[in-house]
């Protein structure tokens, strides 16, 4: 019996998925937040927190906020590699919960950057690779 849990641990802890989250910023502003190999939100000091989304929220966030920007780019985080808390927050007028990191993001924990693909109309979708 030990050995069996043993093979189910170390299948758990060898496992390659990841828990990601999304964050949406500007080319430009990434290259002005980004200090000391951390991101640094504005809505870090006015709201306490730096606002991501889950893979399903990304689409509807990048079109509300960032319409009409040609150099958004989606960072993809794996959640277990933050150094500050992550907690998922509901947002009432949104009806749903959303990843907020509680502390600037350590760019250690970005796996993977797509340039977010813009429509003819403007509107944003998913990269293909996504």
């Amino acid at each position: 019996m030990k050995s069996i849990l043993l093979i189910v641990t170390a299948s758990l802890l060898t496992s390659t998925s990841q828990a990601a989250i999304y964050h949406l910023i500007t080319a430009s502003d990434l290259k002005q937040r980004l200090k000391n190999a951390y991101i640094y939100e504005p809505s870090l000091e006015s709201e306490g927190f730096i606002h991501n989304a889950t893979l399903t929220q990304v689409v509807p966030a990048a079109n509300r906020h960032y319409q009409g920007k040609t150099d958004t780019l989606l960072l993809e985080i794996d959640e277990t590699l933050l150094k500050f808390p992550l907690r998922y927050d509901y947002v009432e007028r949104h009806n749903q919960y959303f990843p907020h990191i509680y502390g600037p993001i350590n760019f250690s924990a970005v796996v993977k950057v797509f340039v977010m693909p813009v429509n003819s109309d403007g509107t944003y979708h998913l990269p293909g690779d996504l």
